[in-house]
């Protein structure tokens, strides 16, 4: 007894015995490992907040104004968004979180994060080849260039899904993915090769247009259109090159994972970049122009874009400033 309290009193009154749970030192990510992909999960959300003010740019102003085919292609970047936002959630949760040790297997989730690139960079290649294809219609060269894109992006597709299905198939776990390095090789350098294709045929159809164009508001036009094909292209071809070089020459330090969350949202921000910035050409070229000048300019007499070219030219040809197609087929210019 003790103050009128028994010795039993007490002892059910002491704090509980808190169990210990302790983490083995092979359990713990190494930071060559862990440290850049919380790197490319921070630089993914800050990027992410961009994606997200560009829709709700495009949602406010073009949302009922484009074509379905373009609202059908927006529909699914902006799907592809949220899932690979998951994706960068778990895989940089798995690779955080020291109880689930350096031999835990990623998710199913996870294991589909090359296929949804894959499928926004198909997506995104497509509609550019397309976008070449009405600056110069009746140029074979140009057909041909449009087509090469075409065929080398669904091979970089195709190439994601191999992975994909190999990948599961070996438990997904993180080292297998050095194991489909010839097709991971193909993935990343298809894309790339897309990427600099676009860029250099749009460069080039835009400067050659710029030369041969007389009216000042048309080389703004076209100034305007160079300048944006570069800024959009420039962050994707870097990330893609920064993410071959760390695959091939620094494997097994999750660099490639830092820039392959960087490749998605640079994706989809070009894209959004590209479509949102219609309004900007529209306020250069605010008053109408010859449509002569713009066929020479851009060697092309029909089904000129307004992807490209943003104004409503006089005479027989009637462009939608909203849209990304012609309103009606010109029946002379």
């Amino acid at each position: 007894m003790q103050h009128g309290r028994s010795t039993q009193e007490i002892d059910l009154l002491a704090e509980p015995p808190r169990t210990i749970h302790y983490v083995r030192s092979d359990q713990i990510m190494p930071a060559t490992e862990s440290v850049p992909i919380l790197l490319g999960c921070a630089i993914y959300w800050f990027l992410f907040g961009f994606f997200l003010s560009q829709i709700w740019h495009y949602f406010v102003l073009f949302r009922l104004k484009d074509t379905t085919v373009i609202r059908i292609m927006v529909l699914e970047v902006f799907i592809a968004a949220i899932v690979y936002s998951k994706i960068v959630v778990d895989v940089t949760w798995k690779y955080i979180n020291p109880s689930l040790g350096t031999a835990a297997s990623l998710s199913v989730w996870s294991s589909l994060s090359p296929l949804v690139i894959a499928t926004v960079s198909l997506t995104m290649h497509f509609f550019f080849a397309w976008r070449i294809r009405q600056l110069k219609l009746y140029s074979r060269p140009i057909l041909f260039i449009c087509g090469m894109i075409c065929l080398v992006s669904l091979t970089q597709f195709g190439a994601t899904v191999a992975i994909v299905i190999q990948f599961n198939i070996a438990g997904r776990h993180p080292a297998v993915k050095q194991s489909l390095g010839d097709m991971t090789t193909v993935w990343v350098t298809g894309g790339l090769i897309c990427d600099i294709l676009i860029t250099a045929t749009m460069t080039f159809i835009l400067v050659q247009a710029r030369a041969q164009s007389s009216f000042s508001t048309t080389s703004k036009a076209i100034n305007k259109l160079i300048s944006l094909s570069i800024e959009t292209a420039f962050p994707t071809v870097t990330v893609a090159t920064g993410a071959l070089i760390a695959y091939l020459k620094y494997p097994g330090t999750n660099f490639d994972v830092c820039f392959m969350f960087l490749l998605f949202i640079a994706y989809v921000n070009a894209l959004f970049a590209v479509l949102n910035r219609r309004v900007e050409l529209r306020r250069i070229v605010a008053g109408p122009i010859p449509s002569t000048d713009i066929r020479a300019a851009v060697g092309s007499n029909k089904h000129l874009s307004e992807a490209d070219f943003p104004y409503s030219p006089t005479g027989n040809c009637s462009f939608n400033l909203n849209d990304l197609s012609l309103t009606q087929k010109p029946t002379h210019c």
